[in-house]
């Protein structure tokens, strides 16, 4: 009893250092960011030509996803695309 108690406690206290320690390290590694650019960061990145850069990737990326869905010879049938 006594020795599952003391696991437990010290498996808490490992724990929350951990998390602490992480913490820390990632908002001092966000404030040197702040400091070198003078703004805040934003941790979202959009590529200039977009996520996909052009048409024959995403049909290529919209067969891979709705092939197994819908079956690749629906997809054929809805031939030629329209892509936005």
């Amino acid at each position: 009893m006594m020795r599952r108690r003391f696991a437990s406690c010290t498996f808490l206290v490992v724990a929350f250092f951990s998390l602490a320690i992480t913490s820390a390290s990632g908002a001092q590694f966000k404030q040197e960011r702040i400091s070198k650019s003078g703004h805040v960061p934003n941790d979202g990145v959009k590529p200039k030509e977009g996520f996909v850069p052009n048409e024959a990737t995403a049909i290529s990326i919209a067969s891979a996803v709705l092939g197994p869905i819908y079956g690749l010879d629906e997809i054929d049938k809805q031939k030629p695309f329209q892509l936005n």
